[in-house]
């Protein structure tokens, strides 16, 4: 029985599906109501029409969309991990594709002023001269190439004519001298070198001035540089040109470069003193006022339109200025002055009749400041020129004619020649006194002497120079150099003895010390290759000197007489 019932509900599953996808057709007759039926994508429905059972006209049927079921996949448990804090990323600053601070190619420069590095029109960096044509930089022609990144010049064996205020460190000497070196003792005495200026003795012809020195002694007017000199500042503005900083902010840069160009000048310690009141004094009168727009480099400069001004700015800060124990006075202006308003720098080292009267003394040494000649390295190297004026130190050049100055007599060398190489020659650090006597090797005689001179530029008691004193007012002097202290614009052929000679009858605007150039030297304009070197001699005056060594320790050289 239960076989027989089993039996029929397998055939009824297999039947019934069939019955219910049998032929239909519209309005055909069917036998039951409600039965339905689906036939070629619709599903017809059993009908009562009238009496009769009748197929309806059917519906479509959708058809479902098949879902397919993914194999699950088994993920490996992992640890959790803390998902980082993201760091924000900082907006960088635009990098200025040009500085600034550079001067550029067309832009205006001041007569005869020296080379700068800045842009050419291209915006590359490259050594900028000023035209005597128009004054403004063009690109100087076969200058050194300026590194891009450093913006340093790339110096060839010439060096560079660049003016910088670098100063470089000399590391520890490692060669040792093998040459056999006079005796002090077997040399002159020191008295006998020191070689008198031939001005105050009435020996110059025709003698422009009094108040500046090539030979001993200074005049005693002039500032003393080893016995601390004070500079007392007076600070002043104008209606139309008012200090927004205190002085001493300003002159930051001024007073650090210029005591510190003096003191590495010095064997021993000198410090130069600057008093600087706290604020600017205000002038009655705008600065346009005062006519002090004359450039010396170009004519219209009206020297006593300067010390008028410099007399009301004392008669303005008398009262409040105690001037007792100054040997300088810097008359200071706040530092956007321009040379429309304040046309030259002046720096007058006054005569015994020409001093400038305050409450407390009278004061002979004058800085004027004025409108800015050049770029930063420029003014400051600037500054540190007209200071030394104070001190007495005469232009060692050929200012004749200040529109077209000629430096070739001294080259690169020496701070108040052309500033590129702006270290002092020991000859004028001999007469500033700060020079010792012990690194003088004066030779009188005739006999055949060595001497071992350390690189000027080193701060030492070595011995430094060669003096051979050839009648009361002549001398020709021997020095070593070398690419250190401010000298970093030498070139590898300017690295050797330097001679030269010194005749203080030469009389003022034309320099007294003279470059003896090495045999081979070819630049007849700046010296940039009158060192001698290893074995190379120059003949000057009767004496011929020779560089029979040359290392990190200096130079050492013979002398002999000739003739």
């Amino acid at each position: 029985m239960k076989k027989f019932l089993l039996t029929l509900t397998l055939v009824f599953a297999l039947v019934a599906p069939l019955n219910a996808t049998a032929a239909v057709k519209a309005g055909a007759t069917c036998k039951k109501e409600g039965q339905t039926s689906n036939y070629l994508g619709k599903k017809y429905t059993c009908v009562k029409n009238g009496k009769k059972l009748v197929w309806n006209k059917g519906v479509a049927i959708s058809k479902p969309t098949p879902v397919i079921t993914p194999t699950p996949t088994i993920e490996p448990t992992t640890t959790p991990t803390a998902t980082p804090t993201p760091t924000p990323t900082p907006t960088p600053t635009p990098t200025p594709r040009i500085d600034p601070t550079k001067p550029k190619e067309f832009d205006k420069c001041v007569t005869n002023s020296g080379d700068v590095i800045g842009y050419s029109r291209y915006e590359v960096l490259v050594i900028l001269m000023c035209n005597q044509w128009d004054d403004r930089y063009t690109p100087r022609p076969g200058g050194d190439p300026v590194d891009q990144t450093t913006g340093k010049v790339i110096a060839s064996p010439l060096g560079s004519m660049n003016q910088t205020v670098e100063y470089k460190n000399q590391s520890s000497i490692t060669q040792k001298v093998t040459s056999t070196i006079t005796q002090q003792s077997e040399l002159g005495p020191l008295a006998q070198c020191k070689i008198p200026d031939a001005g105050p003795l009435g020996d110059i012809p025709n003698n422009p001035q009094r108040h500046l020195s090539s030979g001993f002694p200074l005049y005693p007017e002039r500032a003393v540089l080893t016995k601390n000199p004070i500079i007392q500042v007076v600070a002043i503005d104008f209606p139309d040109l008012v200090g927004t900083k205190t002085p001493t902010e300003d002159l930051k840069e001024v007073t650090t470069f210029v005591t510190d160009f003096f003191r590495k000048q010095s064997t021993n310690s000198v410090e130069i003193k600057w008093s600087i009141p706290v604020s600017y004094i205000r002038m009655p009168k705008t600065v346009e006022s005062y006519d002090l727009s004359g450039d010396i480099f170009k004519g219209g400069f009206k020297p006593e339109n300067s010390f008028s001004y410099v007399r009301e700015a004392i008669k303005q800060v008398d009262s409040s200025i105690d001037f007792s124990g100054a040997s300088i006075i810097a008359v200071v202006v706040p530092p956007q002055v321009t040379r429309k308003q304040i046309g030259t720098f002046v720096a007058q080292a006054g005569e015994p009749s020409q001093a400038f009267l305050t409450s407390e003394k009278n004061i002979f040494n004058v800085l004027i400041m004025g409108g800015p000649d050049g770029d930063k390295n420029y003014e400051l190297l600037n500054w540190a020129h007209e200071t030394g004026h104070m001190f007495g130190l005469t232009d060692v050049r050929d200012t004749v004619d200040p529109t077209k100055q000629d430096s070739s007599d001294l080259g690169v060398f020496d701070l108040m020649n052309s500033m590129i190489a702006p270290e002092l020659l020991a000859w004028q650090r001999f007469i500033l006194g700060i020079l010792n006597d012990d690194q003088v090797r004066c030779v009188t005689s005739a006999s055949v002497t060595t001497h071992l001179l350390a690189p000027v530029e080193r701060i030492t008691t070595d011995s430094k120079m060669v003096v051979i004193p050839i009648s009361k007012y002549k001398a020709v002097i021997v020095e070593s150099r070398r690419n250190l202290g401010y000298d970093t614009t030498l070139g590898t052929l300017n690295e050797g003895a330097i001679v030269y000679t010194l005749d203080t009858t030469i009389g003022y605007r034309k320099s007294p010390l003279k470059i003896v150039p090495s045999p081979t030297s070819t630049d007849t304009t700046w010296r940039r290759d009158a060192a001698l070197k290893l074995n190379q001699s120059v003949t000057i005056w009767g004496y011929k000197i020779t560089n029979i060594e040359s290392g990190d320790f200096g130079d050492v050289v013979k002398v002999e007489k000739v003739g």
